[in-house]
């Protein structure tokens, strides 16, 4: 269906509403958490300090992280746009300058960090083949630290962002050059649709306008590393390898992370006139010269030779696809990228037992990178229609306020970039559960309270955020619904300390509502009950009882 699906332009056009900015746009706050109390304050709560900064130190020398880190807060760094994939399978964030910032990989564990290396570049010829331009399409820096033959030069003054989740669409103005270049993001993010809701991946269509009396030769190159520089990158074994596979083709990037298996693959669709080529391992800690001077060169990369067909191991490596057009004057072109993040398994910081996320009830959970990337490509179309089906209801209500419609599906983004994790039933789950119980078919589903109040579906404020679900995937507001009845019979008698009085409570009392249903630097589902300051029991009486 959705590869023969033609999309109107009212489907696929820059919307009114949604966070719009330019890409030169700095926001004039620029906040912090640090606030000093007063003595009187610091007096009055010193036994929490000192047994907090204890707790602190012993969850460090576990390597673990505290629920509430009060002691590294993070800065709001005011780059954020619309971030990409869908629900419960990790998350990868993205700047409106153009950066992939904020990865979300393994569940409720964020790397606040830009990496250099991802990057989409675009490489502009004439009719004689000759370079007019050629930059990196970001311009969230001045320059790079390390792939420093990469060139920023694009005018931010006239680059456009337009992020209404879970889509965006940066404008690039490049008419000097002959081009206007349009980027159209596309997560599946779907009411109703739990299958495709899943996926780890992400489209971007590139709309290419020829303004010029002559042709031109268009490239867009897609360029990815593993990780985000840390020193485990820097040990870890990764291996790229090419593929053609279907209508698509591009590179797969083999990594681990935090010991588990990841895939990334990057990808352009094949069709008549587009030229794919890739490039199967550069250093991201080079100057990237090999990368931009073959794009410069000849609008796309060398031949891969026989001996690179193998894999390839380093402690840190990129990999690039690029796929260039020729655009006669006044026409206009399509180039299709997807990018898939296929991580099927996960564990939680015990390593208690493997979890296999929703979306390898379809796909499987054995490689199915490749298949991933072609429902993509199949389908993103019928994900487009549904997307605006559903906002299209409310952006056409002229009973609300214009700021009210963006803000509405961009907060919407927490669905996915929550530290949600949503996983199947394993045999002996299921085992356990009557046949008309709905985890056995929508499996279970968790967000965080906060990117920085890290419990898992923190029940009292899941009561404010519920009516999303509710009304979007109500399905996995009813599996949340039967985990916590679930959890009131469970009784868990270890001893835990309370930060606020160093009172020692159990960890779970029978016949209790939880407060949340775990950490993910600990077991969830497993320990319930993360919330570390006050006893659980008296402080979900207090909420409920006072309202």
């Amino acid at each position: 269906m959705g590869e023969q699906l033609h999309l109107s332009p009212d489907v696929t056009a820059v919307p009114k509403y949604g966070l719009k900015v330019k890409l030169n746009n700095i926001y004039p706050e620029d906040w912090s958490q640090e606030r000093i109390p007063s003595l009187r304050q610091i007096w009055q709560i010193s036994s929490l300090i000192f047994r907090y900064f204890f707790d602190y130190l012993y969850l460090k020398w576990k390597g673990k992280e505290p629920v509430m880190n009060y002691i590294k807060l993070q800065r709001a760094k005011r780059i954020y746009g619309v971030p990409i994939g869908g629900i419960g399978s990790g998350s990868i964030g993205r700047g409106y300058r153009g950066e992939f910032c904020r990865f979300q990989l393994r569940p409720g564990r964020y790397e606040y960090e830009t990496v250099e290396a991802n990057q989409f570049i675009v490489t502009i010829k004439d009719k004689n083949k000759k370079t007019l331009f050629q930059s990196v399409l970001s311009t969230y820096l001045k320059e790079f630290k390390k792939l420093k033959t990469w060139k920023l030069l694009l005018d931010d003054s006239k680059c456009n962002y337009t992020g209404l989740y879970p889509r965006a669409w940066t404008e690039y103005d490049l008419t000097e050059f002959g081009i206007k270049l349009v980027c159209r993001q596309v997560s599946p993010v779907l009411p109703h649709n739990y299958k495709d809701s899943s996926l780890p991946c992400a489209v971007f269509i590139w709309s290419i306008e020829n303004t010029s009396d002559e042709e031109r030769t268009v490239t867009i190159a897609l360029t990815f590393k593993n990780g985000i520089g840390t020193n485990d990158d820097k040990r870890a074994t990764c291996s790229s390898k090419q593929f053609s596979f279907l209508d698509s083709e591009g590179v797969i990037l083999y990594n681990t992370i935090d010991s588990t298996p990841c895939a990334y693959a990057l990808s352009a669709r094949v069709r008549d006139g587009v030229n794919v080529s890739k490039f199967l391992h550069f250093d991201p800690n080079s100057n990237g010269q090999e990368i931009w001077s073959q794009l410069y060169e000849n609008g796309k990369f060398n031949k891969i030779l026989d001996h690179h067909k193998s894999d390839h191991y380093f402690g840190e490596m990129g990999s690039a696809i690029a796929s260039q057009v020729t655009v006669q004057s006044g026409k206009t072109e399509e180039v299709e990228n997807c990018l898939v993040w296929d991580m099927p398994l996960v564990t939680f910081f015990g390593k208690a037992k493997k979890y296999a996320k929703f979306y390898t009830k379809f796909f499987g959970s054995d490689k199915p990178t490749l298949k991933i990337v072609d429902y993509a490509f199949k389908n993103y179309k019928s994900w487009e229609q549904s997307i605006y089906d559903w906002q299209k209801i409310v952006l056409s209500d002229v009973n609300l306020p214009e700021w009210y419609k963006g803000a509405l599906f961009n907060e919407t983004y927490y669905i996915s970039d929550g530290g949600s994790l949503w996983y199947t039933l394993d045999e002996e789950e299921a085992n356990k559960l009557p046949r008309n119980d709905p985890r056995l078919h929508y499996g279970k589903f968790a967000y965080l309270e906060g990117h920085e109040y890290r419990m898992y579906n923190t029940y009292d404020v899941h009561f404010y955020a519920s009516y999303g679900l509710i009304m979007n995937w109500p399905c996995l507001q009813i599996c949340l619904q039967y985990d916590f009845r679930d959890s009131i019979f469970v009784e868990q008698p270890q001893k835990v300390r309370m930060l606020y009085d160093g009172k020692k409570v159990k960890r779970k009392v029978k016949n209790t509502v939880p407060h949340d249903l775990g950490d993910p630097y600990d077991e969830p589902y497993i320990h319930l009950n993360g919330y570390p300051i006050h006893d659980r029991l008296l402080f979900i009486g207090w909420n409920y009882g006072n309202r």
